[in-house]
C-alpha cells in the first residue's frame, strides 16, 4: 500500500441518509457504512503485509450542522476497538 490522501464527502438534505451511509450498523458486516469498512481494509494491509514495513495512520472526521463543527474521532476510536477485538 502507498501512502495516499482521501477526503469522502457526505453532502445532502437532512435525513437523506448521510450518517448511515458513513457509519452504517456496525455489529452488521452486510450494513457497515463506508468509515467502518475503510478501516478494516486499511489495517488488514497492515496485518498483511511484512513486518519490515512501518504505516503512520492518521484520520480526522468532522460534522459541520448549523455551521457548527463537530469532532467525530470517538467514532473512529470505537470501531478500531472492536475491529482489534475481532481479529
Amino acid at each position: 500500500m502507498e501512502g495516499f490522501n482521501g477526503t469522502i464527502l457526505a453532502y445532502g438534505q437532512t435525513s437523506s441518509g448521510k450518517t448511515h451511509t458513513m457509519q452504517g450498523i456496525i455489529d452488521n458486516p452486510f450494513e457497515e457504512g463506508i468509515i467502518p469498512r475503510m478501516i478494516k481494509y486499511i489495517y488488514e494491509m497492515i496485518r498483511d503485509s511484512p513486518p519490515s514495513v512501518e504505516y503512520i495512520v492518521k484520520a480526522s472526521m468532522f460534522e459541520i450542522y448549523k455551521e457548527k463543527i463537530r469532532v467525530i474521532i470517538l467514532t473512529i476510536i470505537i470501531i478500531f476497538i472492536i475491529f482489534i477485538i475481532r481479529i
